[in-house]
């Protein structure tokens, strides 16, 4: 019997795409992901001796939904099956996952028993709607509906967006990992260069196939990329990597599955880290109103994509654009880090010009000038081209309302961009704003928009975070 590591507290950030929407899906086309500071935690507890759990079980429990699942695992000769007990229906995130991490962990160390522990998941506020004052919820508030018993400040179980479940499966299986020693994860203040990055893979195709099984196909695994790595220009593994087929329901065979995740050909996504330059911050919208369905916009859209030439030329243009977005974001990130107080003076120069002062600059600020106004210029274009698609393709990637919406922010001297993150639809806005003064812009014009009618939308309290899984000394208060 193995005895694991008492506590253990790992999360992982939900994300929000800024471009590379549907071109994502195939390779080698990149997507520009922003990870949040939303995070879904996940807390691992070793349960005493002479507790009512015997041992291989795993007590499963969500605050939140005020739920608790008792799982026990099974292990026969090379596979692992799970059991839920009466009660609760299932849940096929939790389910699934847990069934497939404990299959690695068992064929990595070996395991047949191991003492019965208990998961804790809380998810931040962030990712769910909530109604009245937001800033009066608690943290992790609960979201189950109030006629089921919940508790005051209870949120709708609608989400906003933030790619809740692929934070959930990361985090659940980055403190298993950890907990039962198989990974060491990265701390919040690591560096790139701490030895404990270099789980980061296992952990990332891991999770990848547990979301995967969870959801019963293969997308593009973006949202869990970014849960593992954090902010990063990404293009997706080919879709045979995985075999998500089950040969029998809530069984897996240990050695197979670990020979998968193990393997060192195989997996051929590409992942590059990128940072907000200095000054820039990231404004996200929950927009109340309306309401996507992704499966189904992503089916016109690849109906559409190959219907005329035309659609094919500027599907064309769009990857092409992408590109060019992510070259002008190094870009200006690699200038603002080499000289830093010309950086600053070009960041202020820039406003002025927007608010119409004429343009008074030196050869020194040439450059970075340059830079900001090539980023601003790419990400505008990215913007037209979705919203084009959209109407070619009879889909509201940019539905009227949040078109004006957005020229609206785009009009703020300070905002150097805007858009609809990922698939589009009605859900969500961002912007990319310059300084504190440029948010607090945002945030006054977006409350204006909702007061004049047109809908509701909410400047969510995130930021643009670099990291992406971690562990913590404990649960956050």
């Amino acid at each position: 019997r193995m005895a694991a590591a008492g506590e253990t507290v790992a999360s992982a950030p939900g994300k929000v795409m800024i471009a590379g929407g549907y071109v994502v899906l195939e390779r080698p086309n990149p997507a520009i992901v922003a990870a949040v500071s939303a995070r879904v935690y996940t807390q691992v507890l070793d349960i005493a001796d002479g507790e009512e759990f015997p041992c291989n079980s795993v007590v499963v429990h969500s605050p939140q939904m005020e739920e608790t699942r008792v799982y026990t695992l099974k292990m026969e000769g090379e596979s692992l099956s799970i059991s839920q007990r009466e009660g609760l229906k299932r849940n096929g995130y939790i389910e699934s996952t847990v069934l497939n991490t404990f299959a690695f962990i068992a064929e990595q160390k070996q395991l047949q028993t191991f003492n019965p522990i208990k998961i804790s998941i809380n998810g931040d506020k962030s990712f769910y709607a909530i109604d009245g004052d937001y800033d009066k919820v608690p943290r992790f508030p609960k979201i189950a509906r109030q006629a089921d018993g919940a508790a005051e400040h209870a949120a709708e179980v609608q989400k906003t967006g933030l790619g809740s479940s692929a934070a959930l499966v990361t985090s659940l299986v980055a403190a298993l990992l950890q907990h039962f020693h198989v990974v060491e994860l990265p701390g919040p203040n690591s560096s790139p260069e701490d030895p404990s990055f270099q789980g980061q893979e296992t952990l990332h195709k891991l999770a990848q196939y547990c979301h995967c099984i969870a959801q019963g196909k293969i997308g593009s695994g973006f949202d869990v990329a970014a849960a593992v790595f954090g902010s990063i220009q990404y293009v997706r593994f080919s879709p045979s990597v995985l075999d998500v087929k089950k040969d029998e329901e809530n069984v897996i065979n240990r050695k197979s599955l670990s020979q998968l995740i193990t393997k060192s050909d195989g997996f051929d996504h590409n992942v590059v880290a990128w940072e907000l330059p200095a000054g820039f911050f990231l404004a996200v919208g929950d927009v109340r109103g309306g309401g996507s369905s992704t499966p189904s916009m992503v089916s016109a859209i690849n109906k559409w994509r190959v219907s005329t030439e035309e659609a094919q030329n500027h599907w064309k243009r769009i990857i092409s654009m992408n590109a060019r977005v992510g070259k002008a974001l190094s870009d200006v990130t690699a200038l603002s880090k080499s000289n830093k107080e010309t950086y600053s003076k070009a960041i202020s120069l820039y406003v002025k010009m927007r608010q119409g002062a004429e343009e008074q600059t030196g050869e020194e600020c040439r450059e970075c000038l340059d830079a900001i106004q090539k980023f601003a210029e790419e990400m505008a274009e990215v913007r037209a081209a979705m919203r084009q698609m959209g109407e070619m393709a009879g889909v509201p990637l940019e539905p009227p309302p949040q078109t004006n919406l957005l020229d609206m922010t785009t009009k703020i001297p300070h905002v150097l961009a805007a858009g609809v993150p990922g698939a589009g639809g009605f859900d969500a806005v961002f912007a990319i704003a310059v300084g504190e003064e440029g948010m607090a812009k945002v945030s006054e014009a977006w409350s204006s928009w909702s007061q004049e009618g047109s809908g509701q939308v909410r400047l969510m309290s995130l930021s643009c975070e670099n990291q992406g899984t971690v562990r913590h000394p404990g649960l956050p208060s």
